[in-house]
């Protein structure tokens, strides 16, 4: 019998800190008497803390009651695993309230323009937008592929740089139609394409190749910018020059005949040999 105390209800918890569900379906819960000087209800003291008048779980925290001249602020923290778990927090001035950055949390930007990430992250580059350009810097491993990249600012009129395992400078290509100019890496172990004007030039590719016509895969191929109406320079080792029908010219193994191109008042005939047991033959 509580006599004139109030009867309070205090949750029931299982050891793992869950509520313990009664066969009615609702929490279950064991009546006892709210402190005779207070008239608060206990908490489960195993499972729950006091917020003033009311329980909540341990797992948890209060809400913040700031005084009357201070400002009531949320603070962002995160946890290990990189989850937001911000709180309310007390400051003298709501001023003060602009992203605060709390636990585990690192502050980015400036201003109003400040946010908060977790500390395993880094912020990212912000460039002046009037001076600077923001750059992608790419790093290459010995077999040319991109294995990380970061960010860096230079000046606008300045060309990005290449990152590590790359050439030292950028390479270029112009769009043929805007005369828009665009600046790319390459890894080391590459050079850059040759540009042309493609107005005036084409673009010819050499190959070298085996005494066989397979491509030498050891040697690099060169390109080199001929004027319209030039042959292009078949300069690989073992390669010749060829003429298609459509008066394309270009460069083959030297090994394999250049393929017959006919007059405009001819045709093409294909004469097929045979063996002495009358097989046809290549």
């Amino acid at each position: 019998d509580c006599g004139s105390t109030s009867i309070c209800q205090v949750f029931e918890y299982h050891a793992n800190g869950s509520l313990v569900i009664a066969g009615s379906g609702d929490v279950a819960y064991t009546e006892v008497c709210a402190d005779a000087a207070t008239g608060i209800c206990p908490c489960n003291e195993q499972h729950e803390i006091s917020c003033g008048d009311y329980c909540i779980s341990a797992l948890s925290e209060c809400p913040v009651q700031c005084g009357e001249q201070e400002a009531t602020c949320w603070e962002e923290s995160f946890d290990e695993q990189g989850m937001s778990i911000g709180k309310d927090v007390c400051r003298p001035i709501a001023e003060d309230c602009v992203r605060l950055c709390g636990a585990n949390a690192l502050p980015c930007g400036q201003g109003a323009d400040l946010y908060c990430l977790p500390s395993s992250m880094t912020c990212p580059v912000v460039c002046d937008a009037v001076t600077q350009q923001l750059c992608i810097v790419e790093n290459f491993n010995a077999n040319g592929e991109v294995v990380s990249t970061s960010e860096t600012c230079v000046g606008v009129d300045a060309s990005c740089p290449c990152g590590q395992g790359a050439l030292t400078e950028p390479c270029s290509w112009t769009d043929a139609t805007t005369g828009l100019v665009e600046q790319y890496c390459v890894p080391e172990s590459e050079t850059c394409p040759t540009q042309c004007d493609m107005t005036t030039n084409k673009i010819c590719v050499s190959f070298n190749y085996e005494v066989t016509g397979e491509i030498d895969t050891t040697q690099a191929s060169v390109e080199t910018c001929t004027p319209q109406g030039e042959t292009c320079p078949c300069s690989g080792a073992n390669s010749r020059l060829c003429i298609d029908e459509q008066g394309n010219d270009y460069c083959q193994a030297e090994v394999d005949p250049c393929p017959l191109v006919c007059l405009s008042t001819e045709q093409l005939c294909v004469a097929q040999n045979f063996d002495l047991q009358g097989a046809p033959v290549d």
